[in-house]
């Protein structure tokens, strides 16, 4: 548990506040689960303990008792997972399953003397704009993602599969991101305001509608891919097309010299009996042949 008296920090097991201190305790989900005594100690109700060790499937916010509970999504290896940040006057806990980078980056912070807590809500504002960074550098991830999967298209490689399923990861990411942006804009108009110098939350929600903003962008972008797929596709279809009705219409002709004389009529026993005749129809076939791949290729067909 870090406690603050707005000037200095220090870490401690447990302990009792000072009126003048602030703690901040990060816990895992399944420990507030079995043990909700570690809520209650700092004064919080138990519809409040109920409410933040809930489940959740999308970001919540709720204002009750002066207490702020907020169920955000935080970009994890992997995918997301939720981070609960309870906010009351003296304290600031959060709550989540898996080891959270964003919690891990704001104590660095802290003890790097990059950032100050001055106060419960100010550090739940560093959280929640250290979330709305987090999940500007998974947009970044995909666009590198997406300038890759542009390469190995042109490179006439089929990445349809990829080209779809990262169109579904960003439709979930924008649904999350736009949950958040919705949370912040609510803070921004209300009074959870550390500073009382105009309410840093907006800061929160700008760069939230950023992020959505490039994922928009970036949607877009894959929807050129998916065309661009589909291109490649047609472009392949019709080569081999192509090259198919080259060939029948090279052997057209060999058909139809090798079917003329393929007939046993009488009025052809001088052809049939001439000297040297299977050379001249071979012959014949050869120049047709030669005759028309040579126009072909004058006329850039081949």
């Amino acid at each position: 548990m870090i406690i603050s008296d707005g000037h200095s920090i220090h870490e401690t097991a447990s302990g009792d506040l000072q009126p003048n201190e602030m703690a901040w305790l990060d816990l895992n989900a399944d420990q507030v689960r079995s043990d909700p005594s570690c809520i209650a100690r700092f004064g919080g109700h138990e519809d409040i303990i109920r409410e933040a060790v809930t489940p959740r499937e999308h970001a919540v916010y709720i204002n009750r008792y002066g207490i702020l509970v907020l169920t955000l999504y935080e970009p994890v290896s992997g995918g997301s997972q939720i981070l609960t940040l309870v906010v009351g006057t003296q304290y600031l806990l959060t709550i989540h399953d898996q080891p959270s980078p964003t919690v891990t980056e704001v104590r660095d912070m802290l003890h790097d003397g990059r950032a100050t807590y001055r106060s419960p809500t100010h550090l739940a504002y560093r959280l929640y704009l250290a979330v709305a960074d987090a999940f500007r550098d998974a947009a970044d991830t995909y666009e590198e993602a997406f300038d890759h999967l542009e390469d190995e298209i042109l490179d006439r490689k089929d990445r349809s599969h990829q080209v779809f399923s990262m169109r579904r990861e960003l439709y979930l990411l924008r649904r999350q991101i736009a949950e958040e942006r919705r949370i912040a804009s609510q803070l921004a108009r209300e009074d959870w305001n550390p500073d009382q110098s105009g309410s840093p939350f907006l800061d929160v929600y700008e760069a939230l509608y950023h992020v959505i903003d490039n994922i928009d962008g970036l949607k877009d972008n894959l929807t050129g891919l998916v065309d661009l797929q589909l291109n490649q596709r047609s472009m392949r279809m019709n080569e081999v097309m192509k090259l198919l009705t080259i060939f029948s219409t090279v052997f057209l002709p060999l058909s139809f010299i090798t079917g003329f004389f393929g007939m046993n009529f009488h009025s052809m026993v001088p052809e049939l009996s001439a000297s040297h005749g299977q050379l001249w129809v071979l012959g014949l076939m050869f120049l047709v042949v030669t005759t028309m791949l040579t126009y072909f290729r004058r006329r850039r067909w081949i």
